[in-house]
């Protein structure tokens, strides 16, 4: 027997209390589009709603015709160089119906050392120079750089990383020599990561690669808070007037002690403090 899912598989919780921060994010991505490149932190604690308020960004940046890549790092992806960065390129580019519109030959055989298919889809590619650890290295790096070139000719690009805690060190290199050669030619690419707030308070190689960004790019730090009273009610008011029922009810009225109200509210707040995570997981919205 399959468990019932929760309310948060059945439907997404509405966007509350983040307008301040989605508009902040508005204001970047236009920032952006003359070809001044954007970096974007989006820093809190686990739960508070940043990869909530990132997706809804990327809808509507998506929308504005961006080019979106995505991709989640994982804990254990810290140990695997270039995790991220490949999931993101291979769903982008998997699509892709022609790779040397994109880029040389020479460059595709260097991507290939990320993305071996590659050489299924282009059986001439050439074979990587043989280079010491270091040039081969730098070589990569350029391959990502003119890759994200060629994207952002076609269209805004939005390159996003969910997690960016846990990204391997090789990722974040890449990231950053990158993120300084379009910001150097003047494209229109808009990097967003996620950070849990103590693993960046904790971690110095996190601490030192944002300080080494902020020198030489625009950087905009967001730190995302717990939801007010008033910003609580929404949401509760919102979660109960969505006229979703527990699986199998079919969603026939919902029960009387299912309706927001302040009094309600009160008790939601006192229990969960504001905190999405468990608003959305409490157990009177739960049941």
């Amino acid at each position: 027997m399959h468990e019932a899912p929760s309310p948060r598989d059945v439907w997404e919780f509405p966007l509350t209390g983040r307008a301040a921060e989605h508009r902040a994010l508005v204001t970047a991505f236009q920032t952006m589009l003359p070809g001044r490149t954007q970096v974007v932190t989006i820093e809190g604690e686990p739960g508070i709603g940043k990869t909530r308020l990132a997706r809804e960004f990327l809808r509507w940046a998506r929308a504005q015709g961006a080019d979106v890549l995505e991709a989640r790092a994982f804990e254990t992806g810290s140990r695997l160089p270039y995790q991220p960065l490949v999931e993101a390129l291979r769903s982008r580019l998997e699509g892709e119906q022609d790779l040397q519109t994109l880029l040389s030959d020479v460059w595709l055989a260097e991507l290939a050392r990320l993305l071996p298919e590659f050489r299924e889809q282009v059986p001439d590619l050439p074979s990587p120079l043989s280079l010491g650890e270091a040039e081969a290295r730098t070589r990569l790096f350029e391959a990502v750089a003119r890759l994200g070139r060629a994207l952002a000719r076609r269209a805004p690009v939005v390159l996003f990383i969910d997690d960016a805690q846990w990204a391997d060190v090789a990722s974040l290199d890449v990231l950053q020599y990158a993120s300084r050669r379009w910001a150097t030619v003047h494209l229109p690419v808009f990097l967003l990561c996620t950070f849990r707030s103590d693993d960046l308070a904790s971690s110095v190689p996190l601490a030192d690669w944002l300080s080494s960004l902020e020198q030489n790019l625009p950087v905009r730090r967001q730190t995302l808070i717990s939801l007010t009273f008033e910003e609580t009610l929404r949401l509760v008011q919102s979660l109960f007037g969505a006229g979703k029922g527990t699986p199998g009810d079919g969603g026939e009225g919902q029960p009387e002690r299912m309706k927001a109200s302040k009094h309600g509210a009160n008790g939601f707040f006192a229990e969960t403090r504001g905190h999405p995570f468990f608003l959305i997981d409490a157990p009177q919205i739960a049941r």
